[in-house]
């Protein structure tokens, strides 16, 4: 039984590195000819964060100065939304942080110090002070774009956040808007 369990295993592996393997290149230039033709050259349909909020689109179809005074302080009341909206604004602080780190850096540095130093044994003293300054300047050559890499990524986090917020403020919101409606058609 352990045998055929292991054959069975083996062929199940075969299978799907030879799957894996294959070719999605067309063999028939006819067949990549026509779909050259029916493939758009750029996508036109707008996605729901381009064309605008949601929300608004709501508050605009109801029309209700109360519905929206009443959605406005909602959004802005909302702790989930206040806490994203700060966690936004450090992403966006991140992505300067990064863009920095690309830039050359100059630092300096001041030190002083007092001592008091007994020479004799007759109680003569002296003090010392001394000033110390420094001034250093590094930049990291970027060669093998770990910098940018970082970069890009911080501000594709902003983007996702960005996408995420409009998302939760769009869903309270419409939710709101729902519960208005259902409310005023039940009077």
């Amino acid at each position: 039984a352990q045998r055929v369990h292991r054959w069975v295993a083996v062929c199940f592996g075969a299978m799907i590195v030879a799957t894996g393997c294959r070719s999605v290149v067309s063999e028939d230039p006819a067949q990549d000819a026509d779909l050259e033709r029916i493939l758009p050259e750029a996508w036109a349909a707008e996605s729901p964060r381009e064309a605008g909020s949601i929300t608004s689109y709501l508050l605009e179809l109801v029309d209700d100065a109360s519905l929206r005074t009443f959605v406005t302080e909602a959004l802005e009341a909302n702790p989930d939304l206040v806490a994203s909206s700060r966690r936004l604004a450090a992403a966006r602080r991140l992505v300067t942080v990064e863009a920095a780190n690309r830039r050359p850096q100059v630092g300096a540095r001041y030190n002083a110090s007092r001592g008091n130093q007994w020479i004799d044994g007759a109680g003569h003293r002296t003090t010392t002070t001394r000033h110390r300054a420094a001034v250093g300047v590094s930049w990291e050559i970027d060669l093998w774009g770990r910098l940018a890499d970082r970069e890009r990524a911080a501000s594709a986090s902003v983007a996702g956040q960005e996408a995420d917020l409009a998302a939760a403020r769009d869903a309270l919101g419409a939710r709101i808007v729902q519960t208005w409606v259902e409310a005023i058609t039940v009077e």
